[in-house]
């Protein structure tokens, strides 16, 4: 499960184990990864349309950027933030994090999944 991959990612990076933490939308759970040293928040695609509006991704991406932190859809693009044919972005999931390892790990986490 996704669940038990995230421990061994946070293992293999040298932390006791992953916390799951919910506590608002998007942007609230995107803007909490801030306060942590090594945290994300990530959505992967899908097929369903809604969910995740751009102008939420878009607000947080500016604040990670002035922060120095990573954003990326969850093929390790830029997020497109300007797609004029949808205005979410369930089509291409995002991870939000302050560690690029971290990213690198839940990007490759999706790529694993969908391959099997």
């Amino acid at each position: 499960t996704v669940r038990a991959e995230l421990n061994v990612i946070a293992l293999d990076l040298g932390y006791a184990g992953s916390t799951l933490l919910l506590q608002g939308g998007a942007a609230m759970n995107a803007c909490l990864v801030l306060e942590k040293q090594a945290a994300c928040y990530f959505k992967f695609p899908k097929i369903q349309p809604g969910g995740g509006s751009v102008w939420d991704y878009a607000a947080t991406a500016c604040l990670f950027h002035e922060a120095g932190a990573i954003t990326r859809d969850i093929a390790g693009n830029p997020l497109p933030l300007n797609d004029p044919d949808s205005t979410f972005m369930n089509h291409c999931g995002v991870v939000y994090t302050s560690h690029l390892g971290l990213a690198e790990r839940i990007i490759n986490l999706y790529a694993q999944l969908k391959a099997n």
